[in-house]
């Protein structure tokens, strides 16, 4: 059985925090913050020796047929959902469109099935929920997702 991490724009540096991480010291965001990053800034997206070696396996896991191209269709739909909020519109209404409804629940709503929580570590973010399907769907679709920041690794002063 093999670790797989997808490479993000700072795999060497989230390498050196997950081989040290007991040079490291986690602090819990009182916040929470809710901050729209660029997905490719998260790191740590485990993929498992079956699902790297079966990538159709990894994409239908949850959506029978689902196929990466299935799931970059949804995240497309990012700045759709993005200018309705803007316009003034609740998610709970988006969440009724037939089209972009299930692109605004898995990437807006804050909850377990929604939005991908997060760990900022220096100028990077470290995965820490559910979320693996659509953080790399919005990479390929290059939209900018929300994210709810749930703590922060900082270096140990010694």
């Amino acid at each position: 059985m093999g670790d797989y991490f997808l490479e993000g724009n700072s795999y060497s540096t989230f390498r050196d925090v997950w081989d040290n991480t007991n040079q490291y010291e986690f602090t819990k965001s009182n916040l929470e913050a809710v901050e729209s990053i660029n997905p490719a800034l998260i790191e740590g997206i485990h993929i498992g020796d079956t699902e790297y070696n079966s990538p159709e396996r990894f994409w239908s896991h949850h959506e029978v047929g689902g196929t990466m191209e299935s799931f970059v269709e949804i995240a497309s739909h990012i700045p759709t959902v993005q200018s309705q909020l803007v316009e003034g519109k609740s998610l709970t209404e988006i969440f009724d469109d037939p089209i972009i409804g299930k692109c605004a629940r898995i990437y807006f709503a804050d909850d377990s099935e929604g939005m991908p929580r997060v760990v900022k570590v220096g100028d990077f973010y470290m995965f820490d929920s559910n979320g693996r399907h659509r953080i790399i769907a919005a990479r390929e679709a290059g939209f900018d997702i929300p994210v709810r920041i749930i703590g922060e690794w900082r270096k140990k002063v010694i």
